[in-house]
C-alpha cells in the first residue's frame, strides 16, 4: 500500500530541487523548501501543511563539495544536534556527533588498509 506521495519541484531548467511537498491520503502533510548559498551553504527546512516551521537542517560544504558540518534545529530555531565530517584526502575520515549542549555523543572513525 502507499504510505504517502512526494511531489518533487525543481527549479526551471535545473536539476536543483526547490521544494517536495508529501501527501498522505491525499491531503499537504508537510512541505521541505531547498535553499542553495554561494558560501558552499544548504539549507533545508521542513513546514507543516500551515506553513509552520517544523525542522531545519544545515550543512557547510569546503571547496571539493565534501560535507564538513551539519546542523540541526527544532522548529523554535533551537541547535539540537550537530554533526562535523573530516576527510583524509578526499576520503571521510572521522564522523562526530555532538548535542544540543555541544557534548560528543558519537564519533565514528574510519581505518581503511
Amino acid at each position: 500500500s502507499i504510505v504517502w506521495i512526494d511531489s518533487l519541484e525543481y527549479f526551471l531548467g535545473t536539476i536543483n530541487l526547490y521544494r517536495k511537498i508529501r501527501f498522505i491520503n491525499g491531503e499537504i502533510s508537510q512541505i521541505t523548501y531547498f535553499e542553495e548559498y554561494s558560501n558552499n551553504v544548504k539549507e533545508e527546512k521542513v513546514t507543516n501543511s500551515n506553513g509552520i516551521i517544523q525542522s531545519k537542517r544545515v550543512i557547510n560544504f569546503d571547496g571539493n563539495d565534501n560535507m564538513i558540518e551539519e546542523l540541526f534545529y527544532s522548529g523554535a530555531g533551537t541547535l539540537l544536534k550537530r554533526t562535523v565530517y573530516t576527510y583524509e584526502g578526499y576520503l571521510l575520515d572521522r564522523v562526530e556527533r555532538y548535542n544540543e549542549s555541544g557534548v560528543e555523543f558519537e564519533r565514528l572513525e574510519y581505518q581503511r588498509f
